[in-house]
């Protein structure tokens, strides 16, 4: 039997601090396929092949874009009808909210049996919904906007964050992260 440990990361930063290429690092390593899930059609992806939501349900290897107004409805797919992948959530803020859709939900829970790792890309520590915060693996935290002398308790290691914001902010290259482990 595998030893399979199928990864959810949370890459959280400011604009224009390098997550996308820390994720694209992140998938490429896995040595799986890789379908981005985009609601901008992010340049980073252009080699990507871009695929209609109508069709995700037919892919079967190579790396792939699905640009669509209903990531949603992409997870949804991706949760029924795909495995042994990476899938990227760019820009997850704008879909994986507070109050999560089942169908997000659904994938979250899921991710594991269907042999998926999964990244999830926000903005700020405070927009990752309180459910997320219990899943991850790990974190690749980049300089934040977040205030930190708010107690966010929806993560368990709160105390740790706000050690390693404070440390990140203080390098001047604004590229610069550190990956946390949940268990640190």
């Amino acid at each position: 039997m595998s030893n399979r440990r199928n990864q959810m990361y949370l890459i959280i930063g400011r604009k224009f601090t390098g997550k996308t290429t820390v994720t694209k690092k992140i998938s490429e390593a896995s040595g799986k396929k890789i379908v981005v899930i985009d609601t901008d059609e992010h340049p980073a992806y252009s080699s990507f092949a871009k695929v209609p939501l109508k069709e995700l349900h037919k892919w079967k290897a190579g790396n792939i874009k699905v640009i669509t107004e209903y990531p949603e409805a992409a997870l949804r797919v991706i949760n029924k009808c795909c495995s042994n992948a990476f899938v990227i959530c760019e820009d997850a803020g704008k879909y994986v909210t507070p109050n999560l859709q089942l169908d997000v939900k659904r994938f979250i829970i899921d991710h594991r049996k269907r042999n998926l790792d999964v990244a999830f890309m926000f903005h700020f520590l405070a927009d990752v919904p309180p459910y997320v915060c219990r899943q991850y693996d790990y974190m690749v935290l980049f300089k934040t906007g977040d205030n930190l002398l708010a107690t966010q308790s929806k993560y368990a290691n709160w105390h740790k964050l706000v050690e390693r914001q404070q440390r990140i902010q203080q390098v001047t290259d604004m590229h610069y992260c550190e990956m946390i482990s949940i268990d640190e």
